[in-house]
C-alpha cells in the first residue's frame, strides 16, 4: 500500500496537553505527536500558529518541535490562495454569527488562523478543542474541516488507538474513513 504523506495542522492546545503532569490527556497528545513524526504526516505551520505554540507548549512539545524541524515536517509553504481563505471566513463568521452573540463571534475569530491553515491545507485539524468545532458547526462557519478532536474520553487508550488508526489511514491512498 502506497503511503501519502498529509499536511496537517496541529492547535496549541494539544502541544500544551502534551507533558502536562495531572492532565489525564498528557500521555495521549504526546503519543499522537509522536505518531504524526512516526508516520509519514508533516505539519502546517503559519507565523500565527508558530506565535500561539511558543506560548503554549510543553517541554515535550519543544523536543518534538525540534524533531520535526529537523526532520524537515513542518511546512509554511501552503500560503498559496490564504488571504482569499481567510477572507471567506471572516466573511462568513460576520455574516453567520449574529451581533448579539459577539462573544462566540470573538472567540470563532480569534481561531481563524487555524481554520484558514486548515482549508489551506489537506484539511485536517488535530485540536483538544471541543468548542471550536461546536461553534463552527452550530454557525455553519465552515465545511472544510475535518475535525480530529482529542477530548477526554472514558477509555484513553481506546481513544489513542482510534487516532492513531485514524492517522494511519491519512497515510493511505484509498478514501478515508470519518475522524474519531
Amino acid at each position: 500500500m502506497t503511503k501519502q504523506s498529509r499536511l496537517l495542522v496541529v492547535d496549541a492546545s494539544v502541544l500544551r496537553a502534551a507533558g502536562c503532569s495531572g492532565d489525564p490527556q498528557a500521555g495521549l497528545c504526546s503519543q499522537i505527536l509522536q505518531d504524526i513524526m512516526q508516520i509519514c504526516h508533516r505539519v502546517a505551520i503559519s507565523q500565527e500558529i508558530a506565535d500561539e505554540w511558543d506560548k503554549h507548549q510543553s517541554t515535550v512539545a519543544k523536543k518534538w518541535r525540534r524533531s520535526m524541524v529537523a526532520k524537515k515536517k513542518l511546512k509554511t509553504q501552503f500560503l498559496a490562495g490564504i488571504d482569499a481563505i481567510r477572507a471567506d471566513l471572516e466573511n462568513q463568521v460576520n455574516e453567520k454569527v449574529p451581533d448579539a452573540h459577539s462573544k462566540k463571534k470573538s472567540e470563532l475569530q480569534k481561531d481563524l488562523h487555524l481554520l484558514t491553515a486548515t482549508a489551506a491545507t489537506d484539511g485536517v485539524l488535530i485540536t483538544n478543542d471541543q468548542k471550536l468545532k461546536d461553534l463552527c458547526d452550530s454557525y455553519g462557519v465552515t465545511s472544510r474541516v475535518e475535525w480530529m478532536i482529542l477530548a477526554p474520553s472514558h477509555d484513553l487508550q481506546e481513544h489513542r488507538d482510534r487516532s492513531l488508526e485514524r492517522l494511519k489511514d491519512l497515510a493511505t491512498n484509498h478514501p478515508n474513513p470519518p475522524l474519531p
